[in-house]
């Protein structure tokens, strides 16, 4: 096995639950890192909302906000897609105007 791809154990804790013992990629650790903080960042928060009375209601707000995240970031990358699909679909126009520019110029110094 690769370096690269060679598995450690990674204990996380996420919310208020026990700690848990995840096999990832080595080169993935920090990436989970910034997820756990950022989840238990949020966490905290909901624990401060009076509003919310339990914690499956507190849980569920934190699924809906990452959910949220994840299709704002879909959405986004789908949407520089259709941009880079419109720039390359105008380089290629430009360059068949430029290629028919080229064999016009050709065909009239053969002339």
């Amino acid at each position: 096995m690769e370096a690269s791809t060679k598995k450690i154990k990674k204990t996380i804790r996420i919310v208020d639950l026990p700690a848990i013992a995840l096999p990832i990629a080595r080169e993935e650790e920090e990436s989970y890192n910034r997820i756990v903080a950022e989840i238990n960042r949020r966490w905290e928060k909901q624990k401060q909302n009076p509003n919310l009375v339990n914690d499956k209601l507190k849980m569920a707000i934190l699924i809906l906000e990452f959910a949220k995240m994840y299709s704002d970031i879909k959405m986004s990358m789908k949407q520089m897609q259709m941009e880079q699909g419109k720039r390359h679909d105008e380089l290629n126009k430009m360059l068949a105007q430029f290629e028919s520019n080229i064999d016009e110029i050709l065909l009239n110094i053969e002339s």
